[in-house]
């Protein structure tokens, strides 16, 4: 015989919920006994089930899940970028292209493609604004005219506008 606990304290030690207990009970996974109204469930048992819920090598699966995410990514993004250049993207009655950010050298900046898009908008929506002449414009009729969403323009009006 080994020890026994009750279902409460198995739930509490183990860090598991009562349903679990429950379900294991019902499969017949976990050795019990009733002493009086109480179920009194064996440690040896719960303990066989906990370890079979952990995962094998959880540091190995980590860090190539990681991997392989990092990849995806990449590849997201370099797909993003081809679509970009290949399609444009219509928005109403305005095309919208990005182009690719340039630094000062002439060489393509190393940019995710969510900050490349937001870079671009900005321009975008600064050239409208000078082009328009610098006037005292709505940030909503800025965001029309210059085809950006109207969000981009509220949290960006500070660098369009200088």
């Amino acid at each position: 015989m080994g020890n026994y606990i009750t279902i409460k304290q198995a739930c509490e030690h183990y860090n598991v919920t009562r349903k679990t207990i429950y379900n294991w009970r019902s499969k017949g996974l976990l050795r019990e006994k009733n002493e009086g109204r109480s179920v009194l469930l064996e440690v040896e048992s719960i303990e066989v089930q906990i370890t079979h819920k952990l995962p094998i090598a959880p540091s190995k699966n980590v860090d190539k899940l990681t991997q392989e995410i990092h990849e995806l990514k990449e590849k997201i993004d370099n797909l993003e970028e081809l679509i970009t250049q290949l399609l444009p993207i219509n928005k109403g009655a305005c095309t919208q292209t990005v182009a690719k950010p340039v630094d000062p050298m002439g060489k393509v900046t190393n940019k995710t493609h969510y900050e490349k898009r937001t870079q671009a908008a900005i321009d975008k929506a600064r050239t409208t604004f000078r082009e328009l002449g610098m006037p005292n414009i709505t940030k909503k009729e800025l965001a029309e005219r210059s085809c950006v969403s109207r969000g981009t323009v509220q949290k960006y009006w500070e660098q369009i506008t200088q």
